[in-house]
């Protein structure tokens, strides 16, 4: 037809088509329910699955076909729906199929993919679609930072923790201490931290190390023996960790110079 609604003509083709008989059904649609979850996901349904960003999952779906000579073949678009998932199958009738993922940071949302099995029929296979549903909520990423005690022994040291994303209200907890604080005081010691929001999602741990200096240390030096009125007396000291030096003690004077002294 032109512009104008007119006939300008036609075009006839022929087609073939051959019937075979055939017996051969699909593989079972009933079949490839989630089995064998693990990691952090929870199971919605039958076909669908939630994480968190912060979490990973890995799950089964084993498939058969009623016809026990068939050899199932799978593909799935999950890699290209869902970055960073794996997808694979093992056996032959029936078939396991696995999908795993660990989450990322800005990958919240729904994730719809389907696993497409071809039983390889001869003369002509046949097909049966499969569709699974990931939800995916905000997760949980943190941020550590530690501040050092000001002497080995104290506990004036810091851990702070900073979340990032999630649903508030959080929950923090602390390994080796009873806080349940954004913010600690500890002494010197590897502290982890996890942190639970209002949906359930964990983060993955996060490490505060606190670091302290050593107590400082002072050595008088050797013990002197002199006579009386042979002055004055030369003392050699030594200290370590220590930003200033004193002497004290004796009936006499005491002279000092940093970790030296005289005596008289």
């Amino acid at each position: 037809y032109d512009t104008l609604g007119n006939l300008i003509g036609t075009v006839m083709r022929d087609m073939q088509f051959v019937a075979y008989p055939c017996s051969n059904v699909p593989p079972d649609a009933s079949t490839g329910t989630i089995t064998n979850p693990s990691g952090t996901a929870t199971v919605l349904g039958s076909n669908a699955i939630q994480v968190c960003e912060s979490g990973s999952f890995c799950f089964d779906m084993v498939i058969s076909d009623a016809n026990p000579g068939n050899v199932l073949d799978a593909v799935s678009n999950v890699s290209s729906v869902l970055p960073g998932a794996t997808f694979s199958f093992s056996g032959t009738n029936p078939i396991t199929c696995s999908v795993c993922w660990n989450g990322t940071n800005a990958t919240s949302g729904f994730y719809p993919f389907v696993v497409t099995v071809d039983d390889g029929a001869c003369p002509i296979p046949a097909l049966q679609t499969y569709a699974y549903t990931v939800q995916v909520l905000d997760g949980v990423f943190i941020q550590v930072q530690a501040t050092d005690a000001s002497c080995l022994g104290n506990s004036d040291g810091t851990a702070a923790v900073t979340v990032n994303d999630g649903l508030p209200p959080y929950q923090f907890s602390w390994s080796n201490l009873a806080a349940t604080t954004p913010v600690v005081s500890a002494g010197a010691g590897t502290y982890t931290v996890t942190v639970t929001d209002a949906n359930g999602c964990v983060s993955a741990p996060g490490t505060a190390i606190i670091n302290a200096p050593a107590p400082p240390t002072a050595n008088a030096g050797p013990d002197v023996v002199a006579c009386s009125g042979n002055y004055p007396i030369s003392l050699v000291g030594a200290v370590s960790n220590a930003a200033t030096t004193s002497w004290s003690g004796g009936a006499g004077t005491l002279t000092s110079n940093g970790v030296n002294a005289t005596y008289t």
